[in-house]
């Protein structure tokens, strides 16, 4: 299994792309990023994108932080594609402000 994150920030040229292969390093990152999600309050939505299962992840106020697609082939997980880029959200609704959102896990 990989997971692709592609994290893009308020620029659209402004672009990074981290690519995490195996199970155990998939898994470990998962983990510690559903840690970060529940401190933040972050709620998970189970959707489809693409044809595809994924989830919306979404703030306290009901505005969509990020989405997870989910790419399967012969029934397993092949690949994680995790967006946050606001450009390719907003036409999904309200979007959170992802800087309160990191002040507020900070404390």
């Amino acid at each position: 299994m990989a997971f692709l994150l592609v994290l893009e920030r308020l620029s659209p040229v402004e672009r990074a792309v981290f690519l995490i292969a195996g199970h155990n390093r998939v898994g470990r990152l998962l983990a510690g990023v559903i840690d970060q999600i529940r401190q933040a309050g972050i709620l998970i939505r189970p959707t489809e994108i693409n044809g595809q299962p994924g989830a919306m992840f979404v703030d306290p106020a009901d505005r969509l932080v990020n989405v997870f697609m989910l790419d399967i082939a012969d029934g397993r997980i092949q690949t994680i594609r995790s967006v946050i880029n606001p450009h390719k959200l907003r036409h999904l609704g309200p979007l959170a402000n992802l800087e309160d959102l990191h002040r507020r896990r900070r404390g």
